[in-house]
């Protein structure tokens, strides 16, 4: 029996994976996909882990909702304690990978006022933000060649990659996504 003890003691201690590092199952950081930021930097989704965040789907040619959302979250921030709203992380990730190069989302942060250090736009492949994207619940298609309807969904992960709350329309109120934030530090 000491054996036993002292051989899972050596496997935790020497494995690459301890359980300290293993990610909750549902955690939307198991999608292992490679992304690139608005300053073509390469970032594997697991690399957002560490903090919770707000996340949302937009592109940046969109005039319609996508403004809306970029409000709210705006409106959501300016609702936290000063401290906590400069510390909270905003992802978002573009469903138009074709036009939204690094460059254009680099444009779109500083065209909105989105402080880079606080603020990141992600793009890849359409498979793999059709695949994302559907972990978050949020649905898509394209309208026209230059237009797309879209959910209107921001989300508060948490340091692990799970979905603690989400907003799911623009006209819903932000409370209960503010008090989530607020007890997730």
């Amino acid at each position: 029996m000491k054996f036993l003890r002292s051989l899972f003691i050596l496997i935790l201690v020497f494995s690459p994976v301890t359980l300290a590092n293993q990610l909750p199952a549902s955690s939307v950081y198991h999608f292992d996909s490679a992304w690139m930021n608005q300053n073509s930097q390469t970032r594997e989704i697991v690399e957002l882990r560490g903090e919770a965040r707000l996340v949302a789907f937009i592109y940046t040619y969109c005039e319609h909702t996508c403004p809306l959302i970029i409000s709210k979250i705006k409106d959501v921030l300016h609702s936290l304690p000063r401290d906590l709203a400069t510390r909270m992380p905003v992802t978002l990730i573009t469903l138009d990978p074709v036009r939204d190069t690094p460059d254009q989302m680099k444009a779109y942060l500083l065209k909105n006022s989105l402080n880079e250090k606080q603020w990141e736009i992600l793009t890849d492949n359409k498979e793999d933000i059709r695949v994302l994207s559907n972990l978050f619940g949020v649905k898509y298609k394209a309208m026209s060649k230059d237009e797309l309807a879209h959910s209107n969904v921001i989300t508060l992960l948490d340091a692990d990659g799970v979905i603690l709350s989400q907003l799911r329309g623009l006209n819903e109120d932000k409370k209960s996504l503010i008090d989530k934030i607020i007890s997730s530090f």
